[in-house]
């Protein structure tokens, strides 16, 4: 299980899942520009950041396989496939890797979308305040860049920076 940052939430099902450590010491008020980002990412965001990752982790995946099955049926060349079937596994690393920056993108977007639902300043003060808390303890802060890593998520000052540069009339 990857542990969710302090500054993202996300929707299973019908509920909406938070990060436990941050129980308590957000408000409603200060949850609300979070909940609004994970929203327009999960509903609209994310299908456009899907289809760049089916465009570079199940598109080429398919290839490997029909060219490891015609490389079987028609050459009767058994070991080939296997090699073909070998690099399926550096195929889905690197669609993976490459498909990452489109999902980053597509989270900054629903932060810029969110800005300007809930009010730039209000969303630029909760991520200040968590990035404070981080700060104060070391163990939370390293726990929260691995899951970033793992779930290709930008980081907080990247978040910061993205909504320090939308002009104050658009949020």
């Amino acid at each position: 299980m990857v542990p969710i940052p302090s500054d993202w939430c996300f929707f299973l099902f019908h509920a909406i899942v938070m990060p436990a450590r941050m129980m308590g010491k957000l408000t409603p008020e200060e949850w609300r520009p979070l909940i609004a980002s994970s929203i327009l990412y999960q509903k609209q965001l994310r299908r456009s950041a899907d289809r760049r990752q089916a465009l570079y982790i199940v598109f080429p995946t398919f290839l490997a396989l029909l060219s490891s099955a015609i490389i079987v049926g028609i050459l009767r060349v058994y070991w080939a496939s296997l090699i073909v079937l070998l690099l399926i596994i550096p195929l889905l690393v690197l669609g993976n890797r490459r498909s990452r920056p489109y999902l980053k993108k597509a989270m900054l977007e629903a932060d810029t979308k969110a800005s300007a639902l809930t009010g730039k300043e209000s969303f630029l003060q909760v991520l200040r305040k968590i990035d404070i808390m981080r700060q104060g303890d070391a163990e939370v802060s390293k726990a929260d860049e691995r899951s970033r890593r793992r779930l290709a998520l930008p980081s907080l000052v990247e978040r910061v920076d993205n909504l320090q540069g939308i002009p104050s009339n658009l949020a």
